[in-house]
């Protein structure tokens, strides 16, 4: 009887046949640009350097009466041509140098720059080249939550993929070549690589040479000391039941005052403007409510994910219309949002990953 090529012949021990030695299937071609698995970082340095220049800017203008640079002779070197100086310099340093430091003081750079554009784009959208535009920040937040929203779509809508990971290795190879590597990076290469498929054909080369050359301790570099006193203080700030309790009551405090000025206005001149503003403060104040009961019903971790994006909900929307309606009051109002969001995460994460066992917040 003719048997088929590798049929085994009658009698013959039929090894049996495990998924240890199976190869596991190629991994997907990876489509689009490469994600950086720091860029939700750089993004973050951006927004936070453009928001600070601009109130750094407001404050220094309000402060000296608004001087003009070149006022003789009919010349007014608006300062948003500085802002321009600064985005080259950092597309200049993007495109001539390499290393995670370049790319952090880059990242800065521009924030610097676009924080400078931004601040004059009440004159861009009036024929009287309008400094004091009224929306003009509500247009400038509204362009720092679109930049935020899309990258975070694009960054953290899902994990890296095993080619993503394998390329990010790669990418902190050239900080050990050129000495800049510390010990949270190197933790980092080494958690990537071995979250990588080992059907990459660079991922077990790039562990055999992370294990060649790593033979000495490598120096924590002092912005990752930095990194690790911040994080260590905030974290154990959270462990604090006061700041819990306290925090609890700040976010009701705040949920709750931010339907007054909104219903106020719907109740004195009724528009489409002050509905869509109410009704959003309203659905905010609803999710507060709800965030509160789960609280104290011991519902903790779900409780403060339903807080998380109240605050959110209301930094996007809510904090919006209320700069259309009151453009630099409103400014406190979103810097006291933006820190109780922080303090919020930071108990939903005390309560995610350290509630049941040792604090350990180094990376």
């Amino acid at each position: 009887m003719r048997r088929e090529p590798g049929e085994p012949a009658p009698g013959e021990a039929v090894e049996p046949t495990t998924t240890a030695n199976v190869p596991s299937p190629p991994n997907p071609r990876q489509w689009g640009p490469i994600r950086d698995a720091e860029g939700a970082g750089h993004i973050e340095l951006f927004l936070v350097a453009t928001v600070v220049t601009i109130t750094v800017t407001r404050l220094y203008l309000q402060a000296t009466g608004f001087p003009q640079i070149g006022g003789a002779g009919g010349l007014h070197v608006a300062h948003v041509l500085f802002g321009g100086v600064f985005m080259l310099g950092a597309m200049v340093m993007f495109m001539l140098f390499l290393g995670r430091s370049s790319r952090w003081l880059a990242s800065l750079l521009a924030g610097i720059g676009f924080g400078l554009f931004i601040d004059e784009v009440g004159k861009f959208l009036t024929q009287d080249n309008n400094y004091f535009f009224k929306p003009a920040a509500a247009v400038m937040y509204l362009f720092i939550v679109l930049v935020y929203v899309f990258s975070a779509f694009l960054v953290r809508r899902r994990a890296l993929s095993d080619r993503e990971l394998v390329v990010n290795s790669l990418k902190m190879m050239q900080e050990m070549a050129a000495d800049n590597l510390d010990a949270y990076e190197a933790s980092e290469m080494r958690r990537m690589l071995a979250a990588a498929s080992p059907t990459e054909p660079l991922r077990n080369p790039l562990v055999d040479l992370l294990e060649t050359v790593d033979r000495e301790p490598i120096a924590v570099g002092r912005i990752n000391r930095v990194y690790v006193w911040v994080r260590r203080r905030a974290i154990g700030l959270a462990r604090l039941s006061l700041l819990q309790r306290t925090g609890v009551v700040l976010f009701q405090i705040v949920i709750l005052l931010s339907v007054v000025k909104p219903t106020q206005e719907l109740v004195d001149s009724p528009s489409t403007f002050a509905g869509v503003w109410a009704g959003a403060a309203w659905l905010v104040f609803a999710m507060g409510v709800a965030a509160t009961v789960l609280y104290y019903r011991g519902q903790h971790v779900r409780s403060l994910q339903i807080f998380a994006l109240a605050l959110t909900l209301e930094l996007l929307v809510v904090q919006f219309f209320e700069l259309l309606d009151e453009p630099w009051l409103g400014v406190g109002r979103v810097l006291i949002n933006v820190v109780l969001l922080g303090v919020c995460h930071s108990m939903l994460y005390r309560e995610q990953h350290l509630k049941s066992g040792p604090v350990n917040p180094s990376p």
